[in-house]
């Protein structure tokens, strides 16, 4: 009796003209309260929260508190929201589905993300019953993805809008609270943390998502805002670590495990989409390492360490290309955050390689960057340049030996 109380009593202040910041700790005061309520009382918290959103839909105000306190209650328990799923999100998705770029405003941008929010929380935490929305749902994400009403990216290929390394953002507007102009980016936030919830959550769709979604987050990597530009290399690069994991489940199953070809098959039919898709990656990748923002540098980095763990010795063609940005990321540098995964991406460059006479050529260069990481006072440089090493002589000694056989 207590909780329903308590519950009527949130409601109410949801449903008044008290202050912004009070609601939005109302909102999150219906999500604790949702951890110790009863079966019953979740039901009708539910029905409530279901209730006045459908009420609410054209009123903006009002909306997103609801939106917002739907929220915390799918974090807090989104465990046992499956029976709510088919109202929820259908009225999620229609949230989505009603940005209009010709009427963006704050509000309805910041709507449309507390409801992205939403479905990703819904779908790491009812991964059985939000099955068959997942393929909705990445629709919808991949669209609001792309949602930017005030700039066309349609020239992009003849201009870097990022060549001076400035972006669109200053410094002062990287964080959560930051305000500008425009807040379009937060639906495109919001879209990218669904998907890489998906990418997470649903491995046995890799193929799909590598036919219908990487050629999609490639062309993001021309994003204008610093912030969503980090977040779609790093969804990139779950994307790629999913493929790494995958393969080497795929190569221990080669071993041990004849009986399950068919799944093998499509494992590797996965890889091989990635495969094809290399020229394009490794294209759009290299255009933005102009970039002199470090939190983009860093992501970016990130990505080619991931990249060249999934994709191998297929690099081996731009290891050419590819080199310098190590070098520049290495040589001169003193943040490890961008010291690391260069070497990272270093090492499995040089442990794919079944081309030695490319990496021999630039055999100097490659000496240059690992000498620089031992001499570094970090100890977790210290550790991957000796990796990288390991590799490095693998490759000499593979080298001085097929010389000595040809000269015999």
């Amino acid at each position: 009796i207590k909780e329903r109380a308590i519950l009527d009593e949130l409601f109410k202040i949801l449903s008044s003209s008290a202050p912004y910041t009070l609601k939005k700790k109302v909102a999150y005061c219906i999500g604790c309260l949702a951890v110790i309520l009863s079966g019953s009382n979740i039901q009708t918290l539910m029905e409530a929260l279901i209730k006045s959103i459908n009420e609410n839909m054209k009123k903006e105000g009002e909306l997103f508190y609801y939106i917002l306190a739907l929220f915390w209650v799918s974090r807090k328990i989104g465990y046992k929201l499956g029976s709510y799923l088919e109202s929820l999100i259908l009225n999620l998705i229609n949230i989505c589905d009603s940005l209009d770029a010709e009427n963006s405003s704050d509000q309805l941008n910041e709507i449309a993300e507390e409801a992205l929010n939403c479905l990703e929380s819904l779908i790491k935490h009812c991964p059985r019953e939000i099955s068959k929305y997942i393929e909705k749902l990445l629709e919808v994400a991949q669209d609001r993805m792309t949602y930017d009403p005030i700039y066309d990216y349609g020239g992009e290929d003849d201009m870097d809008i990022d060549d001076e390394g400035e972006g669109w953002d200053d410094d002062e507007l990287d964080g959560d609270e930051a305000q500008d102009d425009d807040s379009s980016w937060k639906v495109r936030r919001g879209s990218l943390n669904l998907i890489i919830s998906v990418i997470t959550t649903r491995p046995e769709m890799l193929r799909a998502l590598y036919s219908h979604l990487s050629q999609r987050l490639i062309d993001r990597f021309k994003e204008r805002e610093n912030k969503i530009k980090t977040l779609v290399f790093n969804a990139f690069s779950v994307l790629l670590k999913t493929t790494s994991i995958i393969q080497t489940f795929d190569n221990e199953s080669l071993i041990d495990n004849s009986a399950s070809l068919p799944d093998m098959m499509k494992q590797r039919s996965s890889t091989e989409e990635l495969f094809g898709q290399v020229p394009a990656i490794v294209k759009s990748l290299i255009k933005e390492t102009n970039t002199k923002n470090t939190t983009v540098k860093i992501a970016i980095l990130e990505c080619l360490a991931e990249m060249t763990k999934a994709l191998r010795d297929q690099l081996n063609p731009f290891f050419v290309e590819i080199l310098p940005i190590i070098r520049d990321s290495v040589i001169g540098e003193s943040n490890t955050a961008q010291i690391i995964p260069s070497l990272v991406a270093l090492r499995n460059l040089l442990q794919y390689s079944n081309k030695h006479e490319d990496y021999n050529k630039k055999s100097e260069e490659i000496l240059e960057i690992i000498l620089a990481s031992l001499k570094n006072e970090h100890f977790s440089v210290k550790a991957e340049g000796l990796l990288a090493t390991s590799s490095f002589t693998k490759i000499l000694s593979t080298s001085s030996t097929d010389n000595s056989t040809n000269v015999g």
